[in-house]
């Protein structure tokens, strides 16, 4: 019989991903209600250049391509440290006409409208100082950005257009967990989420974020189909869809790969960060995207790099602060939602459990 424990945590992510798994081609995914822990970043003219996770009260993780284009300067504390402290005001994240960062949005389902979101501003960015660009496959693509107010639990536990990941009333997720460990294995499907272009919005964001359940390619099956680009193992890994049908596309860079949770009592965790792919992948076929899984940065590698930014940071996921109770109205639509789902999926936790 599979561990108890396992199946409950299997249920849980599958109730509040389940109706993601119902896709054609998160180009060619499907409409999502947000997270809150999915962070938007918002340049100029509301064009949703990037996506993030929130791991902390202020700590955005994303791509390092998302912050660091052509020459920018670099200030670090020391020669031998892992990271840079950028200038914020050398990055694209900085509006100059208001002279404060772009807003980054927090719950956001729509990019027609920021009401329904919360929005917080750029203060710091921290990116890997052994970046290195498209020319040598991104590698150690990923910033950490510092929101200059926190997120708190009170913030967003009255929230009523989001998707709320919760193991009850009272412990919903704030914050998406890291991985237990570096030597952390894959889980082999998780979801990803953006507002990256989709086979009809090509060349603009989606009006609505999408979301789709994608499986993880084996190290050597993912060089074999990426042969023109320098994979390292261990700090890429590719997921997407065997038979090509979904997949993230161009603007869903720095988003998370949304996995179940390995640790004991949260629900879902951070896996990767969504970093490159073949160019195109919007506008070919499902067969031609059968050799062209998404690339993404595996987060369970750089826990250590975390650290060192942030050394106070909850790796066990354990704290108060990471989770919130739902008000009154936000559990109520919350409830009607995984009713209308629930009995598919006890009935695959049937199985699971024999």
């Amino acid at each position: 019989m599979r561990n108890l424990k396992e199946s409950w945590n299997l249920f849980v992510f599958l109730i509040n991903f389940s109706s993601a798994q119902k896709v054609e081609r998160i180009y060619n995914g499907k409409d999502s209600n947000g997270y809150v822990f999915l962070a938007s970043i918002i340049e100029e003219n509301n064009v949703i250049s990037c996506g993030g996770s929130l791991i902390s009260d202020d700590l955005v993780l994303t791509a390092a391509h998302c912050v660091i284009t052509g020459k920018i300067a670099k200030n670090t504390g020391s020669a031998d440290s892992s990271f840079f402290n950028l200038d914020i005001q050398q990055t694209p994240l900085w509006d100059v006409s208001r002279n404060r960062s772009y807003p980054v949005a927090f719950g956001l389902s729509s990019s027609k409208t920021l009401e329904n979101a919360l929005v917080r501003f750029v203060s710091d960015a921290y990116c890997h100082s052994d970046y290195a660009p498209l020319s040598d496959t991104f590698r150690n693509d990923i910033c950490l950005l510092r929101l200059s107010t926190p997120i708190l639990p009170e913030d967003v536990s009255s929230l009523i257009q989001v998707k709320h990941v919760c193991s009850s009333k009272e412990k919903c997720q704030k914050n998406l967990c890291l991985p237990r460990s570096a030597q952390e294995e894959p889980p082999s499907e998780c979801v990803v989420a953006g507002f990256g272009y989709t086979e009809e919005y090509i060349n603009s964001n989606p009006p609505q974020l999408q979301e789709t359940v994608v499986k993880y390619y084996s190290h050597e099956t993912c060089s074999k189909w990426h042969k023109d680009f320098n994979l390292f193992e261990g700090e890429h890994f590719c997921y997407g869809m065997k038979d090509g049908s979904s997949d993230n596309c161009e603007g869903d860079s720095g988003g998370p790969l949304i996995c179940p949770s390995s640790k004991e009592g949260t629900l879902v965790q951070v896996g990767g960060i969504v970093s490159f792919g073949k160019r195109g992948i919007c506008e070919r076929s499902p067969e031609e995207n059968k050799k062209s899984p998404g690339v993404y940065t595996n987060v369970a590698k750089y826990l250590s790099w975390i650290q060192s930014i942030e050394p106070e940071i909850d790796l066990s996921c354990a704290s108060e602060r990471n989770y919130y109770a739902l008000s009154s109205s936000a559990f109520s639509i919350s409830f009607q939602i995984i009713a209308n789902q629930s009995f598919f999926i006890l009935m695959l936790l049937l199985v699971f459990l024999e």
